[in-house]
């Protein structure tokens, strides 16, 4: 299995047109400053651009952990399943 690759470009010219955030989905017009790309370096399979706050915190992460990331995201569970109950024996 092969990784994707990220690559974010801060304040980057072609992305100052785009309104709309790839990363939150929010209308941001004049906000979106920074240049998404995933996917092999020169033919990414997402391209697009990403507001102030999003570009942050992806840098931030980066700069905070390192540039060698591994990230998987997952749901937590929020209720017991009928396995997970248990009564007390009376």
């Amino acid at each position: 299995m092969t990784m994707a690759f990220i690559r974010l470009r801060r304040h980057a010219p072609e992305a100052q047109s785009t309104e709309m955030c790839s990363v939150c989905g929010a209308r941001r017009p004049k906000d979106t400053k920074d240049h998404l790309m995933v996917g092999p370096p020169g033919t990414p399979a997402h391209d697009g651009a990403v507001c102030e706050a999003c570009g942050t915190a992806l840098d931030n992460v980066v700069r905070k952990f390192g540039a060698d990331l591994t990230v998987t995201v997952e749901e937590a569970q929020h209720e017991a399943s009928d396995r997970d109950i248990t009564l007390p024996d009376h």
